[in-house]
């Protein structure tokens, strides 16, 4: 299935505006009956001015990679993730694309293609943090994207940090206790009666008849 967010195709399309535009001018002037320009790839520009296009061509295969799932991705390049990568290589041609826009251009007017080159960058950019924010993702899609690895949000989590909150199992009642059976206190057995003395003997210890 294809994972194609919002966010994902803002920088897809940033991405290949920056490069198709490189090769439009970047400069022109304009003198003794003639124009003059020079784009991202033609001497005087290259190869500083390159590198927007070259990152754009690199950012668009690594997110077209993850969108549409043609060829198997690393998860990590070098100690970088591949969102982290994304990032960083996005806001690098941004960088180039503005250092252009402000460095003294000796007399030259800035090209058209050098400003739809920055729109294009600044359109990188901003798709990274649409994807990783879940801009225009349904949460309850069963196909939800999940964002850039590095988001750390889950298919199917909401948005904006709000989570259900958690909830807490039903106290278990401990089992009755029986109460230990009471022991009888034991009895003391009755004491042996005195032997009987046969008839006509006296029990021992009693005196005779016609005794002192």
């Amino acid at each position: 299935m294809n994972d194609v967010s919002p966010g994902k195709l803002t920088l897809l399309i940033g991405a290949a505006v920056t490069f198709v535009f490189s090769w439009f001018p970047w400069y022109s002037i304009s003198g003794f009956g003639s124009d003059f320009s020079r784009n991202a790839w033609q001497s005087g520009t290259f190869p500083m001015a390159t590198w927007a296009p070259v990152l754009a061509i690199v950012v668009g295969f690594v997110v077209a990679g993850q969108a549409f799932r043609f060829v198997d991705l690393p998860e990590r390049i070098w100690e970088f993730t591949l969102d982290q990568v994304v990032l960083i290589l996005s806001v690098f041609a941004l960088l180039v694309t503005i250092s252009y826009l402000i460095v003294d251009k000796g007399g030259a007017s800035i090209g058209f293609g050098l400003i739809l080159c920055f729109l294009g960058t600044i359109a990188m950019v901003a798709g990274f943090f649409m994807d990783t924010a879940g801009v225009g993702v349904n949460p309850n899609a069963a196909n939800a994207n999940p964002g850039f690895q590095q988001s750390g949000r889950q298919p199917g989590a909401p948005q904006g940090g709000q989570y259900p909150p958690a909830q807490t199992p039903p106290a278990q009642t401990p089992p009755a206790q029986t109460p230990p059976a009471q022991t009888p206190p034991a009895q003391t057995p009755p004491a042996p009666a005195p032997p009987t003395p046969p008839p006509g003997q006296e029990p021992p210890g009693q005196p005779g008849p016609g005794t002192f």
